[in-house]
C-alpha cells in the first residue's frame, strides 16, 4: 500500500514526497496536522497534533489493519457502538482495528498530541519477514490477543511503552528510517511479551448520555467564570446523581471538577492580564474572586508564579 492510498480524508496536503506526507486539516472547532511516514510497505508512523474540539479520523478503517496509538498530551474520546465512551489519556497506549469506533473523535481538552503506528495486512507482515530474520512476532496473532472484544484495548500508563514512544518522538527531528524500524520492532516485541489483561478497561466506560450531561456542565461552568456552582446544584440542575457526576467528570476531563475549573480560571485570568493589562484585583473579579490575596494564592498554585509577576514581566 502506497502512502497515497491511505485516504486521509478532507483537508489538504501541505507537503509530500515518496515516503512522507504532511497533512493539514481544520474545521469550525480548530485545526491540526498529521505527518505520515511510510516506514515499510504496509507500516506507517503517524505524528498527530490537533488543537480542536472534534477531529475526524484520517485513516482508512479496514478489517485487514490495526493501529497502536500513544497519547503524548491531551485526551481522546472514543465513542463506541454500544453508546458508551472510552478515553485515551496522556501516557496511555491504545490497540484498535477501528471497527468499533466512529470516524469522529472528541478532544475533551481541545488538544491531542499523539503517535500512531498503523499496520496493514498482508503487506506489513511480509515487510517484517523480509527485513529481519528470526523475528517471531505474528501481527495477526498480536492483534487477536489484544482485541478479544470489539473495542479498543487501552493499556494505562505503561512505562516501558512510554519509553519507546518518547524515544520515537525525540528522534523525529532527525528522522532515520532504520531507527524508527528498530523502535517499531521493539514495540511489537514488548507487546508480544505482555499478558492480556481482560480487566484493563473495566470501570473505564461511561454512558454517552452521562457524558453529554458532563459536557453540558463543563460548558456552563466555563461560560461565566464569575458564577460559582456547588456540586449539589449542578447534580440537581442536570439530573445526574452526585457520585456519577463527579466520577464521570473526572473520566471525561481527567481531573476533578474543582481542579478543572480552578485551572481553567487561572489560565483565563493570565490571558486577560497579558492581553488587557488588568490589575490583579480586576483579574480576580473576572474569574469570581472578590479577595485578590486568595486569587493570587490560587493563581500561583496553578501557574507557578504570582499574577503580579506576570503583569510586571509584561511591561
Amino acid at each position: 500500500m502506497g502512502i497515497e492510498q491511505m485516504k486521509l480524508g478532507d483537508g489538504f496536503i501541505h507537503a509530500k514526497n515518496e515516503n512522507c506526507q504532511l497533512f493539514v486539516f481544520k474545521n469550525e472547532t480548530g485545526e491540526g496536522y498529521m505527518t505520515v511516514y511510510k516506514i515499510m510497505e504496509g507500516i506507517y508512523l503517524i505524528f498527530a497534533n490537533a488543537h480542536m474540539k472534534t477531529m475526524e479520523s484520517k485513516l482508512t478503517h479496514a478489517a485487514d489493519m490495526f493501529t497502536i496509538d500513544y497519547c503524548l498530551k491531551g485526551r481522546l474520546e472514543y465513542t463506541l457502538e454500544n453508546d458508551t465512551c472510552l478515553y485515551l489519556n496522556a501516557m496511555d497506549t491504545s490497540i484498535s482495528d477501528m471497527s468499533s469506533v466512529g470516524r469522529s473523535f472528541e478532544l475533551p481538552l481541545n488538544q491531542y498530541n499523539g503517535i500512531t503506528v498503523a499496520f496493514y495486512f498482508p503487506q506489513a507482515q511480509e515487510s517484517i519477514d523480509s527485513s529481519i530474520t528470526d523475528f517471531e512476532v505474528n501481527l495477526a496473532e498480536l492483534r487477536a490477543k489484544f482485541l478479544k472484544e470489539a473495542t479498543p484495548h487501552i493499556i494505562r500508563n505503561n512505562k516501558s511503552l512510554s519509553k519507546i514512544f518518547l524515544d520515537i518522538n525525540e528522534a523525529r527531528e532527525n528522522k532515520k528510517d532504520i531507527f524508527f524500524r528498530i523502535k517499531i520492532y521493539e514495540l511489537l516485541l514488548h507487546l508480544d511479551s505482555m499478558n492480556y489483561d481482560s480487566n484493563e478497561n473495566k470501570r473505564e466506560y461511561y454512558h454517552e448520555g452521562n457524558v453529554d450531561k458532563i459536557k453540558a456542565i463543563q460548558s456552563l461552568i466555563t461560560s461565566d467564570l464569575k458564577n460559582h456552582y456547588t456540586l449539589d446544584e449542578l447534580s440537581e440542575k442536570f439530573n445526574i446523581p452526585l457520585t456519577n457526576m463527579t466520577r464521570c467528570f473526572k473520566g471525561v476531563f481527567g481531573t476533578t471538577m474543582y481542579s478543572y475549573i480552578k485551572e481553567y480560571k487561572m489560565n483565563f485570568a493570565a490571558k486577560e492580564i497579558i492581553s488587557k493589562d488588568l490589575s490583579v484585583a480586576e483579574a480576580a473579579l473576572c474569574v469570581g474572586y472578590s479577595n485578590p490575596s486568595k486569587f493570587s494564592k490560587a493563581f500561583k498554585s496553578v501557574m507557578g508564579e504570582l499574577p503580579s509577576e506576570i503583569k510586571n514581566r509584561r511591561r
